[in-house]
């Protein structure tokens, strides 16, 4: 975790847990996918442009998104990060595998329930919810982030939380 502190914000940067036996396997096998994954566009393309549908449209369309997954996996282990910016009354999240991402904003002081998970089943997988360490409520939703937090680093990382939330609420 790394922690950025300015005038008017602050930053937390997290890496994903790297478990080596899985970066072993899939890192690999994201590589190999990249040929299969463009075939695959490829002969879709094609189908579509010649509005030819034929058998091979369905194996093309599976080994596309099998190649899809593995390589959005592959590099959510080689270069993925979430970041949390707390600026003026907003909390910014992002989630990025470093090509495809996803962010969303939150007013601070509508965050309720604050919470820190002790134990994260499978915290390396990027996109499966409910798998963060700290948790909170938004406006009638359940958000669950920074699931690569290290055991020692929840602490500081709630208390900026807790600081934030604070300073919000006021």
């Amino acid at each position: 975790m790394k922690i950025i502190k300015s005038e008017n914000k602050i930053e937390i940067k997290v890496a994903p847990n790297k478990d080596w036996k899985y970066a072993f396997v899939f890192i690999p096998a994201g590589i190999i996918m990249i040929p299969f994954f463009f075939f695959a566009l490829f002969v879709l393309l094609i189908s579509l442009v010649k509005l030819d549908f034929n058998k091979f449209i369905f194996e093309a369309l599976g080994i596309f998104l099998l190649a899809f997954t593995i390589i959005n996996y592959s590099l959510w282990l080689l270069i993925g990060k979430e970041k949390v910016i707390f600026s003026e009354n907003l909390m910014i999240y992002n989630i990025s595998n470093g090509i495809f991402g996803r962010t969303k904003q939150v007013e601070i002081a509508s965050i309720k329930n604050l919470k820190t998970v002790d134990k994260v089943y499978n915290s390396e997988l990027p996109f499966i919810p409910d798998t963060g360490r700290i948790n909170f409520d938004y406006k009638g939703k359940y958000f669950s982030i920074l699931r690569g937090l290290k055991d020692d680093e929840i602490k500081d990382a709630t208390e900026i939380f807790n600081e934030q939330i604070l300073k919000n609420s006021l």
